[in-house]
């Protein structure tokens, strides 16, 4: 992998101008869960037409290169790394209602017109049609959309309260909580190829499933339309707070953190021929099978799985390192597979 300077020289002056240029950068700082070393190269796109340039600079150099919104499901390597990392933020995480004035297809000027979540601006069309759509860019908070939207008497991003990823991500891996997720609210989405072709994609065409969709790795979740249902505002502030104190008491929040480790299993193996999970139906959660194998609590260097809820992981002293993420990781998912014969999917993205 080429330098920082070497990579700048290689996308050219035109390109490098439409970005905001960081080098050496403490990459712990960009994540929840705040460990991992240095990122050699960060680019943040200003604007639509400045990350498919950098895509498109990137392709024609054979040049490898990371993306990142929030930073809340990743843990990155404690060596650092030398590709470039994008970073989409600030412009980024901006929104807008469509109305009949504005065409469902603006997206292409992604950028042009939009409103930052919160701004006064950001107002219900007067048309009392429901449901509403809303149009939001990849790095747009998901917590910032519940909060908004039920402020307005939206319906739809309620179980998004304390999610602390961005839209972009929320979208890749169908990301949801007390029984509902982004697809049941998703119309569709902008995703950009690493080659820079920008392709429309229906809820249909993204194949949601637990914890995934039809996004491919490298591709990115431009922007996405969603849409809400008009219901008393009070009403949906109360439900939203009530997902919020269930998060609150259930998970350790107030730990850095990349929030589940793992993937709640979908089948349940057989054991001995006889049904071994009798805590309710279907397969046992993740945090059942790290409790059950002795884990709630443990901790190897900064890092422990939660006492709260045994399927966090969470960063208690100053010298946690990804290397602890990771002998954890691998210690639970060994102990479950021997006792329980099932593979535990990390949910976390180790890079």
């Amino acid at each position: 992998m080429p330098g920082p300077e070497e990579i700048l020289a290689l996308l050219g002056p035109d390109v490098c101008a439409r970005q905001r240029i960081r080098l050496d950068v403490e990459a712990r700082k960009l994540t929840s869960f705040a460990v991992g070393g240095r990122a050699a190269l960060v680019l943040e796109p200003l604007d639509f037409a400045a990350l498919c340039a950098l895509s498109a600079a990137f392709q024609a150099n054979d040049l490898a290169w990371r993306i990142l919104g929030s930073g809340s499901n990743v843990v990155f390597p404690d060596a650092g790394f030398a590709e470039p990392l994008v970073l989409l933020s600030g412009e980024w995480s901006k929104a807008f209602f469509l109305t009949e004035s504005a065409t469902q297809d603006c997206v292409a000027a992604l950028g042009a017109g939009l409103t930052p979540l919160g701004s006064p601006s950001l107002s219900l069309p007067a048309s009392s049609a429901s449901p509403v759509g809303l149009l939001a860019l990849g790095g747009a908070s998901l917590m910032a959309l519940s909060r908004e939207s039920a402020k307005l008497g939206l319906s739809g991003l309620e179980f998004a309260a304390g999610i602390p990823g961005s839209l972009g991500g929320g979208v890749k891996m169908n990301c949801g909580a007390h029984g509902s997720s982004i697809s049941v609210v998703l119309k569709k989405a902008w995703v950009l190829a690493r080659g820079g072709e920008l392709r429309l994609l229906d809820g249909a065409q993204l194949c949601f499933a637990y914890r995934s969709s039809a996004v491919k790795p490298g591709e990115i979740v431009v922007a996405a339309e969603l849409l809400l249902e008009r219901r008393e505002a009070q009403e949906v502030q109360a439900e939203r707070a009530r997902c919020l104190d269930r998060r609150q008491k259930t998970q350790p929040l107030k730990y850095p953190s990349a929030g589940s480790v793992f993937r709640n299993p979908q089948d349940l193996p057989p054991r001995g021929g006889e049904q071994w999970f009798s805590e309710g139906s279907g397969a046992p959660p993740a945090w059942w099978l790290i409790d059950r194998v002795g884990l709630r609590g443990e901790t190897r260097g900064g890092v422990s799985f939660s006492e709260l809820h045994p399927n966090w992981l969470i960063k208690t002293a100053p010298q946690a390192c990804a290397a602890d993420v990771h002998f954890l990781m691998d210690e639970a998912a060994r102990r479950v597979r021997e006792s329980f014969g099932v593979e535990l999917i990390p949910e976390i993205i180790l890079w």
